[in-house]
């Protein structure tokens, strides 16, 4: 007879708040529940034993393989015991810790304090061990290490700190699978796989390591909401519901994360990390899969236009990639905005309003001005499809200083180029009306990458391929936005964008489904294999 002891630690279960106590022994329990009886013991640990009258062995074994991809033992178990004594309750047990042997012989098991000694500001929880396992283990880790970037800093790659604990970890963690591993000083992290057969072309995948800053991404709580059965799904702010977001109704029965309520989740674009580290996990543990070189990287400071400033297309050394940057499930992009950004600094004059006549210069009112002359039928909120805009978003100050922050977007470039020009003259005609008082600054942050995209079609026909072998619907259509891909496909590193699963980016009310992350790891496999085959 077999059986297996188990303990987890339910304090840092509680502690954590992502999972209910009670819930993670229930799933445990399911697993067993027709391979064994349980027994809980004094210490607080529960044995399953294997059930005689049965073919339990394979029963047990079955559950056991499961449990091994859980994340619950991942990150909570303490103890973990298989005893074996071959069927002969006579013979004493055959003991064995099933974590210290991952632990010491397992590549796909690492110790928390192994990266700690190589980066002590890497890791914020003490763990006694990581496994690298499933795709939303990773993603319930990584959303909880802060990599905000910060437009404040933009001079400066990467323009937080912070960014570099998550590369670090990520970069650790790609080492723990055996692979070639490295950050840079900047923060970008870049990894490959090793070509098992020859192939006409080296692809890659990329992610961004930052989120944004507003809403804050500081401090994420994730919440998971198992089986979502329907209706609003409770944080500890508000709902999200399906009133607002229609999309949910679609994913009944699935598991959601969602944030607490009080910052972004950061799918954007954590999912894309975990995916792409998941997709590399598996081919480490499956070299029956023939693939040629797979590049990996990771890139900061993506949300504010920067993140491929510095990237290395030389070290990454792949023909072609995929940013994994995209949201709903089944999204396939080639097509991006022109985006710029620019900022109106203005110095008003103040006195008292009542001796105010011909005296005063509201800085205020001339940003009102400003922001009234463009056309409010070309906002985000008025506009759809492939039309552009103009983007207020922020403003600050008082009488004797206002400063305005906004953007541009447009997908055809003579439009794009328009829409600068008028900015622009606006400024000129107020500083010719408010005697020079608006110091202007504008800079292009990336331009429509589909030029650079459109004569490699194959990169988008593997991608509808892969999706449709997955079951999914490719869902083409120009991103109301831009990737790091934009950049780097005129970089000479064609890019297109997929998708995470994610939804509601850049708001308290984001939220993505794990069984869409798991569909968005098997696209992945899907174009390795199609790049392997062709």
């Amino acid at each position: 007879m077999m059986k297996m002891k188990i303990k987890l630690d339910e304090e840092r279960i509680r502690a954590d708040g992502v999972y209910d106590v009670d819930n993670v022994w229930k799933e445990i329990d399911k697993e067993f529940a027709n391979a064994c009886t349980k027994e809980m013991m004094p210490d607080g640990s529960v044995v399953y034993r294997g059930i005689p009258d049965r073919d339990y062995y394979t029963d047990f074994a079955v559950a056991c393989m499961v449990l091994d991809e859980m994340e619950y033992i991942a990150r909570y178990c303490v103890k973990w015991i298989w005893y074996d004594n071959d069927d002969d309750e006579s013979l004493p047990f055959a003991e064995e810790d099933v974590l210290d042997h991952k632990r010491t012989k397992s590549p796909l098991f690492m110790k928390w304090s192994k990266i700690n000694e190589q980066n002590p500001k890497a890791v914020s929880k003490p763990l006694e061990i990581c496994f690298i396992g499933n795709v939303e283990e990773k993603f319930l880790r990584y959303v909880q290490v802060d990599t905000p970037s910060s437009e404040d800093n933009f001079d400066n790659t990467p323009s937080t700190e912070c960014q570099k604990n998550l590369a670090d970890i990520l970069c650790a963690e790609l080492k723990a699978l055996g692979l070639e591993a490295e950050v840079t000083d900047h923060a970008y992290v870049y990894s490959f796989i090793p070509a098992n057969c020859d192939t006409k072309y080296s692809i890659g995948f990329i992610a961004h390591l930052d989120t944004v800053d507003k809403p804050s991404g500081l401090g994420v709580k994730p919440m998971v909401h198992k089986s979502y059965s329907g209706g609003d799904i409770r944080l500890s702010t508000g709902k999200i519901s399906p009133e607002n977001f229609p999309y949910l109704n679609t994913l009944r029965g699935q598991d959601i994360i969602t944030s607490d309520g009080t910052t972004v989740l950061g799918a954007d674009d954590k999912a894309g990390v975990a995916e792409i580290m998941a997709l590399a996990e598996y081919l480490v543990s499956h070299p029956e899969i023939k693939h040629g070189k797979i590049g990996i990287a990771f890139t900061p400071d993506e949300e504010i236009g920067h993140g491929a400033k510095l990237f290395d297309v030389e070290k990454f050394g792949c023909n072609f990639a995929y940013t994994v940057d995209g949201e709903e499930l089944g999204e396939i992009t080639y097509e991006t905005f022109n985006g710029a950004c620019f900022d109106l600094d203005i110095t008003g004059v103040n006195i008292h309003p009542g001796q105010a006549l011909g005296k005063m210069v509201n800085a205020v009112c001339i940003a009102n001005e400003f922001i009234d002359v463009l056309p409010a039928s070309e906002r985000p909120e008025t506009t759809e499809g492939r039309e552009g805009y103009y983007f207020i978003t922020e403003i600050s100050g008082g009488v004797e200083h206002c400063s305005v922050h906004g953007i541009i977007r447009d997908h055809d470039k003579t439009e794009f180029l328009r829409r600068k020009g008028f900015v622009k003259a606006q400024v000129d005609r107020l500083n010719g009306i408010y005697g020079g008082k608006i110091a202007f600054k504008m800079r292009d942050q990336y331009y429509n990458c589909a030029e650079v995209i459109l004569p490699h079609k194959h990169l988008i026909d593997n991608a509808k391929s892969a999706m449709e072998a997955a079951g999914v619907k490719p869902l083409i259509f120009p991103i109301r936005g831009g990737t790091d891909g934009s950049s780097l496909s005129f970089m000479g590193l064609p890019c297109p964008n997929i998708c995470t699963g994610g939804h509601n980016a850049h708001g308290l009310n984001e939220f993505i489904s794990v069984q869409h992350m798991h569909k968005v790891v098997e696209i992945l496999l899907g174009i390795v294999n199609a790049y392997a085959k062709g």
